[in-house]
């Protein structure tokens, strides 16, 4: 009896853990904050000569471009990353202008919202996967036809 349950209990466990993949990557991703990510320069003195230089007008189009690169190397646009909220760090021109310093050479990689929904996706089809094939196998055990019993020969034949 309790052979009969336990591929469909699994197969169906598996389908709930696809349905729960989802909610678990919307819950995570709901912390993430949109920023731009910041190559910074290693050199103190280079962001004290890019302060002194700096003369871009808040009026200036480029102005949130220019003033990243007073203190390192900016992304294109906007990421959206999970990351503890004390790591960012705000413009003193600009207190509006927000980024997270990234030191690839340190190996510093924030997660990004992107790569939870990439893996989330992954792993609720592989829960998928899993759970149809526990049901389709309890499905032909269940179908299967017992072999019929052996007989033993006729004694004295």
């Amino acid at each position: 009896m309790i052979k009969k349950l336990i591929l469909p209990v699994l197969g169906v466990g598996a389908l709930l853990t696809a349905a729960a993949i989802p909610l678990v990557a919307s819950a995570v991703k709901s912390g993430a904050v949109e920023v731009y990510l910041l190559l910074p320069h290693q050199d103190k003195g280079t962001i004290e000569v890019n302060e002194f230089m700096f003369d871009a007008k808040p009026d200036d189009p480029d102005y949130d471009k220019k003033l990243m690169q007073v203190y390192g190397v900016p992304t294109e646009k906007k990421e959206a990353v999970i990351v503890d909220k004390s790591k960012l760090v705000a413009a003193k021109q600009k207190p509006s202008l927000v980024w997270l310093p990234v030191d690839k050479t340190k190996g510093e990689n924030p997660l990004q919202a992107k790569t939870v929904d990439f893996v989330a996706k992954l792993a609720a089809g592989g829960a998928v996967q899993v759970g149809a094939l526990f049901l389709i196998l309890a499905l032909l055990f269940a179908c299967a036809t017992p072999a019929p019993p052996a007989r033993s020969p006729a004694a004295g034949h």
